[in-house]
């Protein structure tokens, strides 16, 4: 384990941005040193509660479906633990998140219900939850597995890993649990060792996320060619669809009923400016099965996509119904 051979590899098929969150001194700043191949160190020093930027640490996974690529960000989140504005600030954004805890010391779970109550504001009730215990190369042990896995089974897309720094126990398996998650595929494994992003990596998710923001700081927006009509009354819901598709090529259109959407395919009046072309219908998985079928009958009318998602995949569902 970590003695990483690290051949050239060919380009990511994904990439996840992660935050890392709990108590002070649980070894968030070490376990994300040594997921880059840097050797475990007792004396670690606290990071400085004068810190106000994160530490970005970069690691690949070789898979059976290909390169993922995982940031994780780590803040000395104790010095903001009670400022849950700030704490939604920072996680906003963010496709998952580790919650790491001292298994020897139960201070450090207490925290959890807020972690996750910010987590979830800030970034949506659907993202994945990594729960990690560590030091459990102790023996004496305040927090067991049975908590820690109680914690996870709290809510969906979550697992739990127990780990020890010192021997590099259970790190493979953690990898391998938050990978089966963040790319939602039990089936996947690991085909290789994992270790710090290469330099070409890196390169590859500048140049990716430069162009996903191009002309944003210019006052540039993106260029709009398709309409997804959101079938929702519900404002909250509204708001978290059109974070997701804000930096792509979709138009999100809100109508209340399925009556609207159908009049969304009138045809438009001559002289009028036609609006952009309806790519998708969609709906929240509230949705009723009656609605759910008008809308999905609909879509089949006029030849266009129908899909029932939540925030979190619904640019990738929109893809997937532009390659069909």
């Amino acid at each position: 384990l970590f003695q990483r051979s690290f051949q050239v590899m060919s380009t990511p098929v994904k990439e996840f941005n992660m935050c890392v969150l709990g108590f002070t001194q649980v070894g968030k700043t070490s376990l994300m040193q040594r997921l880059n191949g840097v050797p475990f160190n007792r004396k670690h020093a606290c990071r400085s509660s004068l810190e106000e930027e994160p530490t970005k640490f970069s690691i690949e996974v070789p898979t059976s479906a290909g390169i993922v690529l995982y940031n994780f960000y780590d803040w000395n989140w104790e010095t903001k633990r009670k400022d849950q504005n700030i704490n939604q600030q920072l996680m906003r954004g963010r496709d998952g998140a580790i919650f790491l805890y001292d298994c020897t010391d139960r201070r450090t779970v207490r925290d959890f219900p807020d972690y996750c109550d910010w987590y979830e504001r800030a970034t949506g009730f659907d993202k994945p939850y990594i729960i990690v215990s560590n030091k459990n190369d102790q023996k004496k042990k305040a927090v067991d597995d049975a908590e820690g896995m109680g914690l996870a089974k709290k809510g969906d897309h979550r697992a739990y890993c127990a780990i020890s720094l010192v021997d590099d126990t259970g790190l493979d398996e953690m990898i391998l649990a938050t990978t089966k998650i963040m790319m939602k595929d039990v089936n996947i494994n690991l085909t290789g060792s994992f270790g710090p992003a290469s330099a070409a990596t890196v390169q590859w998710s500048n140049e990716r996320n430069a162009a996903a923001t191009a002309g944003i700081g210019l006052g540039m927006p993106v260029v709009k060619t398709k309409r997804v009509l959101l079938v929702v009354l519900n404002k909250s819901v509204v708001e978290k669809f059109n974070d997701a598709i804000v930096p792509t090529e979709y138009s999100l259109e809100v109508v209340g009923s399925v009556g609207m959407a159908e009049e969304e395919f009138a045809p438009v009046a001559e002289g009028t400016e036609a609006p952009l072309p309806v790519h998708a219908l969609l709906v929240p998985p509230t949705a009723s099965d009656q609605q759910q079928a008008a809308l999905r009958e609909l879509a089949a009318t006029h030849n266009v996509g129908f899909l029932v998602s939540v925030p979190r995949n619904l640019v990738e569902g929109l893809e997937a119904i532009g390659k069909k």
